[in-house]
């Protein structure tokens, strides 16, 4: 019970153990983003309870991780540049509740400085991720790939205008942002960055990723 953070935790258990001895895990949403009970149609708290009365366990994808070397597994999403100085900064902001994520994204976009081109980048293996907003578009639990999200450096005001329609995935339509179907990826930054694991951040210079199709159980509602 809890939130993607929560819910990563529990999967780093669960991947140490042997292939055939990995539980199914059931989920009671709790969090702030609870971006995978989103995906599965559970985020409601009544329909997280009937999914554990009526549910059955689904095979999903995980990204498996290494950040100089340290390995970590996500459901969920990826992401740097500006996609984790939003989230850390979000993290300083529990006080604005629901509205943190954006709040902390406008604080970003309002910033002397814009960073890098991409401005922001992510991979996502759930449609989800911050507070309900669809950053990937199209994305599936289980068919092996994750989605490279990459937003390009522009003007302040395009770069706002994509704020307000990223809950609806509306983003995809700006000639800014790219989505890619990716299986392997290696990103070298230069200097040591934050990387976001599933809304956990993580300091590293190097990320090496690849995708572990139908690695994780966890209990679903029918189809």
């Amino acid at each position: 019970m809890g939130g993607d953070g929560t819910l990563h935790e529990a999967v780093q258990g669960v991947m140490q153990r042997p292939v055939e001895e990995r539980p199914c895990l059931a989920l009671l949403p709790g969090g702030t983003g609870d971006a995978l009970a989103r995906d599965l149609g559970i985020a409601d708290p009544s329909l997280a309870l009937k999914n554990l009365r009526e549910g059955r366990p689904r095979s999903i994808d995980l990204a498996q991780v290494h950040l100089d070397g340290e390995r970590y597994y996500c459901f969920s999403v990826i992401g740097w540049g500006a996609f984790a100085r939003i989230n850390r900064r979000a993290e300083r902001m529990r006080w604005a509740r629901g509205r943190r994520y954006d709040l902390a994204a406008v604080v970003e976009l309002l910033s002397p400085s814009l960073g890098g081109d991409p401005f922001l980048a992510a991979v996502c293996l759930t449609e989800h991720t911050g507070r309900g907003m669809r950053l990937a578009p199209g994305a599936e639990l289980d068919d092996g790939q994750g989605r490279l999200i990459e937003v390009r450096r522009g003007s302040r005001t395009r770069l706002l205008a994509l704020l307000t329609r990223v809950h609806r995935g509306r983003h995809m339509e700006s000639s800014l942002v790219t989505m890619a179907p990716v299986q392997t990826l290696v990103r070298e930054f230069g200097r040591e960055e934050h990387v976001i694991l599933d809304g956990e951040a993580r300091p590293a210079r190097r990320l090496e990723l690849a995708m572990l199709p139908g690695a994780l159980s966890i209990l679903a509602p029918p189809p």
